[in-house]
This record gives C-alpha cells, structure tokens and sequence, in this order.
C-alpha cells in the first residue's frame, strides 16, 4: 500500500512523468530517449518516487522492467494527472512555424557531410526563425558545459553514462580505391590480406590497424595516412594515394564511377561504428527537441526509400 504521508507541497513533478513514461515503455532506456535525459536520470528518479511513496514500484526481467502490483495500481491512480501534466507542457511548449530560437550543435566534418546538411535544409524550411550554431568537431566538454545542445559523433568516441545516446544508424564499412590507384598497382578489385599491408591505407582511426597488422606479418610497418575528417579520407581516395577504410554509404554520396570497392579476402570486417546523438543531461531547449525528433524520423525515411 502506498504511503499517504507525502508532503504534496514539495512534490517533483518528473518523478512522476519518469514513472508514467517507464511503465508505458517498460524500457528505462527509451523511457530515457523519450523524456531526453539520461537514463540514469530515469532510474534515480523511479528510486527516489519508490522512497517517498515506500514501496516497490518495478522489478528487472530480461525484457527490461516490469511494475509491480503497488506499480501498476499506482499508474491506475495517477494516469489521468500524469496525461494532463505532459500535455500541458507540451501545448505549453508548442513549435510552429513561427517560432524562433537557437539550435547549438557539435559535430566532425564527416558528419555533417554524410547527411546533416539536407536535413537542416529541410528544417529550415519548415522553420525559418530558428538559427543554428553549428562547431564542426566532436564536443563532449561542450556539451557537459552546456555549450551546446548535443553532439552528433561516431558512437565509439561518444561513451558516456551521465548522457543520454539516441542511435540513428549504421554504416556498412568497407575498402575504396580509384580505379587508377589500382592499375598503378596491378591490382584488381580483389586482393590478399597480404597485399593489403603493403598499400597505402588511408583511415579516420588507427584503432583496428595494429593488431591486424602483426597478425599478418609481425614485422609489417603499416603506412597509414589517419583524418578524423572522412572528407579529406574521401579526396585522398580520388586522388589515388591510397586505399580508403570508408563505408558503401559514403562511397554513394562521392557519385564518382571511378571509386570502386575493394574486397579483401579473408578479411574480418567488423560493423563500422554506430553515428550516435548525444543529449544533454538535462533537458534540451525546445527548438533541439524538435530538431532531434525530426531528424530521427528524416533519417529513417531516407534509409528505407
């Protein structure tokens, strides 16, 4: 039974909206995703919900949450309250055409090149009051500082428990080369591990490269040319300096016949790192909101026409 000795004076708000968008979601990570805050945020606002009312109010299973009896009598009660709160905010809240405001975001040029751009164009559009200060490199001490709204950045580069992650997609990661990089080579677009190692290979990280390096030939010195710009991968590849570690998608977006893939046998190829949108720990302005919940719809449209 819950506890009726709450002090409703004091009352916090979110702790409930937390509660009713976890029950509705039984995910706290999209329950995190949907508020935009960390997911943290969401379970330390449950636990502190389940401290002033005295009782349990979900428990873990491999699906992820699951309410209680106290839980879901709980949600019974407070539904309609709840409902009319977010709404409230909402309406309170609402973006029109006229609306104006500042979207602050961070993100490396490869970013920026592969998508972002014909969404803030699509955005813009829609909303033409609205500015964007847009940095164009990773900033995770921006975006604790609370410079800027979020981050948009390879998912790798972007781990951090006090945030919150919205995953937009994946790339599929693979070798290009100019077809005369390869004749300057006598190469086809089928080659040997072996004589991968002995190409110039142009990356946007090192990471992988050395292990694999000494698996093949202990005594290899990997001539790797490293950008964290895949535009600068991308015209170094069109120049013919060397083999590109890029992705299929990218390849696409360069529309040169001339870039051709290159399929290493007996390569181990990994999935390419997952672009990831980072939030705030708190919640972001209005304008942010919805250019992130626009933009994840944008991208899901463009990846299945």
């Amino acid at each position: 039974m819950v506890s009726s000795s709450m002090n409703l004076s004091n009352t916090n708000w979110n702790l409930y909206k937390a509660f009713t968008v976890a029950f509705e979601t039984r995910n706290l990570y999209r329950a995190s995703e949907i508020l935009l805050v960390s997911r943290s945020a969401v379970s330390q606002n449950i636990k502190e919900l389940e401290r002033q009312l005295g009782v349990r109010l979900f428990t873990s299973d491999y699906k992820g949450i699951a309410p209680t009896a106290d839980g879901a009598n709980f949600y019974t009660a407070i539904k309609n309250a709840s409902t009319t709160i977010i709404n409230a905010e909402n309406e309170l809240h609402a973006f029109t055409p006229d609306s104006t405001g500042t979207i602050r975001i961070a993100l490396p040029d490869h970013v920026a090149d592969f998508f972002l751009v014909d969404y803030i164009k699509h955005f813009c559009a829609k909303y033409p009051n609205v500015r964007f200060d847009i940095l164009r490199h990773s900033g995770l001490d921006m975006l604790h500082n609370g410079s800027v709204d979020f981050v948009i950045d390879m998912e790798y580069k972007l781990r951090a428990d006090t945030l919150t992650t919205v995953k937009l997609f994946s790339l599929t990661d693979c070798f290009l080369a100019n077809k005369q990089f390869l004749e300057n080579h006598n190469l086809s677009q089928n080659i040997t591990k072996e004589q991968l190692i002995k190409l110039p290979l142009i990356s946007f990280t090192t990471d992988p490269w050395a292990d694999f390096y000494k698996e093949i030939d202990p005594n290899a010195k990997p001539v790797i040319i490293n950008s964290d710009s895949s535009s600068i991968v991308q015209l170094l590849v069109q120049k013919s300096i060397g083999i590109g570690w890029l992705s299929k998608e990218q390849q696409a977006g360069m529309n040169n016949p001339d870039i051709v893939e290159v399929k290493v046998d007996g390569f181990p190829f990994a999935s390419f790192p997952t672009l990831t949108v980072l939030c705030a720990y708190k919640t972001i302005s209005r304008p942010a909101r919805v250019f992130l919940d626009g933009l994840i719809e944008f991208i899901k449209q463009q990846i299945t026409c």
